[in-house]
């Protein structure tokens, strides 16, 4: 209602006038943020809760098989960085917000915590078949939470069994570390001007969980 749309915008309104639109608390709050004045300690040490992507299209997912590339691209993106930061997590939460802005979650635990992208796409491909998708999808969002340091993962028997997929996975992060992000990638992801990777503080995401 005040037509602000940037900081630089903000930092020109009185701090009056916030107040009067927003309450004191909060009024002179927006005041401060915006002159970059904050005294709240930083916590260097504090605890990631939880690693995640989401991302508000310019236009509605509509079809299924939008939906499902976009998905497999965040829950790639996902792992990447599970994998960068060195732990797995357990509970898999999905995010969708319909064209009239109505938003839900879906979360699901798993027994074991993982950082393999297989296992986190296999939940929340689930999570999202439960979800009526017809509306139009406006953003779409995967976190994992629940984390924990990798190197302490639990083997099970499928892992003993069969290690392929997460061998598979290390050599395609050194040929990302080698040739870039965009070198290789899920196949769904692939499209005409090839793999459009998510990188940590691109644009087109919203903000980390």
């Amino acid at each position: 209602r005040l037509g602000v749309q940037t900081v630089a915008e903000l930092r020109a309104v009185p701090e009056a006038t916030l107040v009067s639109s927003f309450g004191r608390a909060a009024g002179a709050q927006f005041w401060r943020l915006s002159r970059g004045l904050d005294g709240r300690r930083v916590d260097p040490d504090q605890s990631v809760r939880s690693i995640g992507h989401e991302e508000t299209f310019a236009r509605d997912l509509t079809q299924p098989d939008d939906v499902r590339r976009e998905l497999v691209r965040m829950v790639d993106a996902v792992g990447r960085r599970l994998r960068e930061a060195g732990v797995a997590g357990r509970t898999v939460t999905l995010k969708v917000r319909f064209p009239d802005f109505t938003t839900i979650t879906r979360s699901q635990t798993l027994p074991e915590a993982t950082d393999l992208v297989v296992e986190i796409l296999e939940v929340a491909t689930d999570l999202i078949a439960a979800v009526d998708t017809l509306p139009g999808i406006r953003l779409l969002g995967v976190s994992l939470s629940g984390l924990r340091d990798s190197s302490v993962r639990q083997l099970s028997f499928e892992d003993l069994a069969d290690p392929g997929w997460r061998e598979a996975e290390r050599a395609v992060e050194l040929i990302r570390g080698r040739f870039g992000v965009g070198s290789i990638g899920p196949a769904t992801t692939v499209g005409a001007d090839g793999l459009q990777p998510r990188e940590r503080g691109d644009a087109q995401w919203g903000p980390d969980e």
